[in-house]
């Protein structure tokens, strides 16, 4: 579902890439009763569909949250049967030149989005990867279904991939303008991920902050073989 990822895939692909570092990082874990995991379940949405157009206060929270600014994310991620905390800084120029510096587990990462150029610097190791460029957080699509629902004085919108039926819902406050936390849930509702948004500084971010890390070895993100017939 191409348009729903091109929603959110920074936003995103941030929590992902944190979770697998935190995977590799952490010890093997034991074995823990289903009864001991926290179970949260999805919020339900009030019952609003949205039409073909996205909503005007998600896209603007989407614009003001990339054209220089910076801000921090706290990001916790649940995986297999563990939940790894990190916080994560971000720096926007534009939707196409950003970077989010991380650290998990005690790994410190880096990945930046520099026009045409992405890569992820791996601190411990002194390795830079380079990878593909993500879509940007503004190039949305107008056939987007979505559901709108309130949170207080917020406004949800919750979007569910129709393949895998993962939701992921999306908290604004229509104020500022602000997006205020992201969260993901699995097809049984159960919490995959949340960010919590904050330490809001809108300034002109430096093309300097995009600069790669001197004397690091780099790599090239191996290419996806071919599906086998």
């Amino acid at each position: 579902m191409k348009k729903f990822a091109s929603i959110l895939a920074v936003l995103f692909v941030l929590s992902f890439i944190t979770a697998g570092f935190a995977q590799e990082a952490a010890a093997p874990a034991e074995q823990v009763k289903a009864a001991a995991e926290v179970k949260e379940a999805a919020p339900a949405a009030e019952a609003k569909t949205g039409d073909s157009k996205l909503p005007e206060t998600l896209m603007k929270a989407y614009e003001k949250m990339t054209v220089n600014v910076t801000f921090s994310m706290e990001v916790k991620t649940k995986m297999n049967g563990q939940v790894f905390n990190s916080k994560t800084q971000a720096y926007f120029k534009d939707a196409k030149h950003y970077r989010m510096d991380s650290e998990v587990a005690g790994q410190k990462t880096r990945m930046v989005v520099d026009g045409e150029i992405a890569w992820t610097y791996m601190e411990a190791n002194n390795m830079l990867m380079t990878m593909p460029v993500p879509p940007s957080p503004t190039d949305l699509k107008k056939d987007i279904n979505y559901t709108e629902g309130k949170d207080g004085e917020n406004v949800t919108y919750t979007f569910t991939d129709a393949n895998s039926q993962m939701k992921v819902v999306t908290t604004v406050n229509p104020k500022d303008m602000l997006v205020v936390k992201t969260n993901t849930f699995d097809a049984k509702g159960e919490a995959i991920s949340e960010m919590i948004y904050g330490d809001w500084k809108f300034d002109k971010v430096e093309d300097s902050i995009f600069n790669k890390p001197e004397g690091a070895q780099e790599m090239t993100m191996p290419a996806q073989p071919a599906p086998t017939k």
